[in-house]
C-alpha cells in the first residue's frame, strides 16, 4: 500500500508542499542519534581492523585457504567485540551500512558526524585512518 501511494505521489506533478512532506518523512526515518554516535565512535576502529586484516590477507605467507579463513574469522570476531563494546550488533552495522550506501541524507549525516569526531581529535576531517590518533589504542598484533 505504501509503495503504491509513493508511486502515485511521484507520478503527479511535484509541488513544494509534497517535496517538503517527503523530506520531513525521510528525516523522521533517520538513524537514531545515539545509534549514529555509537557507529561513528566505532567506525575508525573497525576501519583500522579491516585495513590490518587486508594487509595480512595480502601477505604472501597467508596465501593458503586455511590461513585466509583463519584471518577472516579473526576479523569477524574482533569486529564483533568492538561492536559489542559500543552496544551494537553485526545486524545493526549491516543495516546502517546499507542505509548509508542508498540514502544520501543518511550518508551526509554520517560523514558530518565522522568529520566532527576527527576534528575533536585535532585532525583534518578527511585524514586517512592510518594517521588517526584513535587508531593507536588498538593492539598491533597479527590476526593469526
Amino acid at each position: 500500500m505504501r509503495a503504491a501511494s509513493c508511486a502515485i505521489m511521484l507520478a503527479g506533478p511535484m509541488k513544494g508542499d509534497v517535496c517538503t512532506a517527503m523530506a520531513q518523512a525521510a528525516a523522521g526515518r533517520g538513524i537514531p542519534s545515539e545509534q549514529l554516535d555509537a557507529i561513528v565512535r566505532t567506525y575508525p576502529a573497525i576501519d583500522t581492523l579491516r585495513e590490518r586484516a587486508n594487509a595480512e590477507l595480502a601477505d604472501p605467507r597467508n596465501t593458503s585457504t586455511r590461513a585466509q579463513e583463519k584471518l577472516r574469522a579473526k576479523l569477524r570476531l574482533t569486529v564483533r567485540q568492538v561492536l559489542r563494546e559500543q552496544g551494537l550488533t553485526d545486524e545493526e552495522l549491516d543495516r546502517f551500512s546499507r542505509r548509508t550506501r542508498t540514502d544520501t541524507a543518511e550518508r551526509r549525516a554520517f560523514d558530518d558526524a565522522l568529520a566532527r569526531l576527527r576534528r575533536s581529535d585535532g585532525l583534518s576531517p578527511h585524514q586517512g585512518s592510518a594517521l588517526r590518533k584513535r587508531d593507536t589504542t588498538l593492539p598491533m598484533t597479527r590476526f593469526q
